[in-house]
């Protein structure tokens, strides 16, 4: 079997696999607005997540990324930038989950209907926080570079192109799979649970933004 097949199954792999766990801003955002009964704007939101971390694992594997990853300085300030980032979008939707706690046990509404917004406005909402987070190309070429090596493959162009198309798919993939999953979760417990998974995704984020800031910080 060629490099191309591989190369295209890794891209595919890595981008489901790493859209698993819950963290992040996106996957806040996607949690904030399936608990609403947003579902299609959560989904939005993911898919803007992808197509930005695509853009982000389109420069890794054509190596545009690697001068950034080598280069101490400019990793430590992308990292404190990054950091700022998380802490933000944590901060927001802890307080966020705090201020809907009075309203927890009110009879559910569907604010589908009522909720601010397009669903193309939602996607750019998912775009742009992701694409923002410059913390993401570092990764990205430290993942393609390490994995790469570690299955020795290699790609052209068309190969590297793609991998990356094939990212976006497992990432979109997996989003409309939390959204459903995540849709049956909140059917099944109350509202104030809910809250409450809402408020400690939150803390997970601000308490990573640190920890980020911490290890920039201290390498620089």
């Amino acid at each position: 079997m060629s490099d191309f097949f591989w190369v295209m199954m890794l891209g595919f792999g890595m981008g489901f696999i790493g859209s698993i766990p819950p963290l992040g801003p996106v996957a806040l955002m996607i949690i904030s607005r399936v608990f609403k009964r947003q579902l299609k704007f959560a989904f939005a939101a993911g898919v803007g997540g992808a197509l930005a971390e695509v853009i982000y694992s389109a420069l890794a594997v054509t190596g545009v990324g690697l001068l950034r990853s080598k280069t101490g300085v400019a990793r430590d300030l992308l990292g404190l930038t990054s950091a700022g980032i998380l802490l933000a979008v944590g901060t927001y939707f802890f307080y966020q989950s705090c201020g809907r706690s009075a309203q927890e046990l009110a009879p559910e509404i569907d604010v589908e209907h009522r909720a601010g917004g397009t669903t193309f406005s939602h996607f750019i909402r998912g775009f742009t926080v992701a694409i923002v987070n410059p913390i993401l190309i570092v990764n990205w070429t430290l993942a393609v570079v390490y994995f790469f090596s570690l299955f020795h493959l290699r790609a052209d162009l068309a190969g590297q192109l793609l991998f990356a198309a094939a990212v976006g798919v497992g990432k979109i993939l997996w989003t409309g799979i939390e959204v459903i999953l995540l849709d049956k979760f909140r059917q099944r417990f109350s509202r104030a649970i809910l809250g409450r998974v809402e408020k400690g995704l939150s803390i997970v984020v601000i308490l990573s933004a640190l920890l980020l800031a911490y290890q920039s910080l201290y390498h620089m």
